[in-house]
């Protein structure tokens, strides 16, 4: 039987794949390898499903002493439409696992929830069902972000591990911060039609002048300048001005 240990599958997927943002999971095959290089392999599962390919990172497990005919199982993190190896084991002599995983395989998946019910999670394209041992599901729903960890076992993948996970601090659901973006200034060039104590005009654009805004002292209507205002509280308060030649 192959077994990967999650701590080690887990610290290999840490150093494998670039870093970068977005979701990340687990793919793996129990097979036969067809195609061998020193930055790639390629196992043809057992059970005839589709051929797994991933490539190796900087810090992927070698493939020195593997060939191609060899019975292996890998594990691969797939991140920015790549899958990277993150581990690979030498298979037992035995008939192939009719999963097309290796039994005891650790499977891992972080983002949104795409489908739920008591009796299984999706996250990405990792489905996981509820076993004996699986924490409920009772307070999941699709969109949550969530983290879980799986173990295949026989033909199934079962739910070992299950958490809600949080955006980054001050984050809204999509990774951003939150915050409305910063008002854009709005400007105007040319003579003062109207000036105020509270109150200036340059051609079409009036702005509001209060305590935090620079002096017009010096200023009279027919001067040419030119004007930055930015909307606060419902209107448009001047926070820049100067005289143009």
């Amino acid at each position: 039987m192959i077994s990967l240990a999650l701590a080690s599958a887990t610290s290999a997927a840490a150093q494998g794949p670039p870093p970068g943002p977005g979701p990340s999971q687990t793919r793996s095959a129990a097979g036969t390898i067809t195609t061998l290089s020193a930055s790639s392999v390629t196992v043809m599962r057992g059970n005839g499903g589709d051929p797994l390919t991933c490539v190796r990172a900087e810090r992927s497990p070698s493939l020195d002493g593997f060939k191609v005919g060899d019975r292996v199982g890998i594990l691969c993190l797939q991140k920015e439409g790549q899958l990277y190896l993150v581990a690979i084991k030498a298979a037992p002599s035995a008939g192939d696992n009719a999963s097309g995983g290796p039994p005891g395989l650790m499977h891992g998946a972080h983002g949104k929830v795409a489908a739920v019910s008591a009796t299984s999670i999706t996250i990405g394209l990792l489905t996981c069902v509820v076993g004996d041992g699986s924490p409920s599901l009772a307070g999941y729903a699709v969109g949550d972000l969530a983290q879980m960890l799986c173990k295949q076992d026989g033909s199934q993948v079962v739910l070992l591990k299950i958490r809600k996970t949080l955006s980054p601090p001050g984050a809204g659901p999509n990774g951003s911060t939150g915050k409305a973006p910063a008002p854009r200034p709005k400007t105007a060039m040319g003579p003062i039609v109207t000036l105020s104590s509270t109150s200036i005009t340059v051609g079409g654009l009036t702005c509001a002048i209060v305590p935090d805004s620079p002096s017009v002292a010096g200023y009279s209507v027919g001067d040419v300048v030119g004007i930055a205002c930015v909307p606060r509280e419902g209107k448009l308060r001047l926070f820049r001005i100067g005289r143009k030649p």
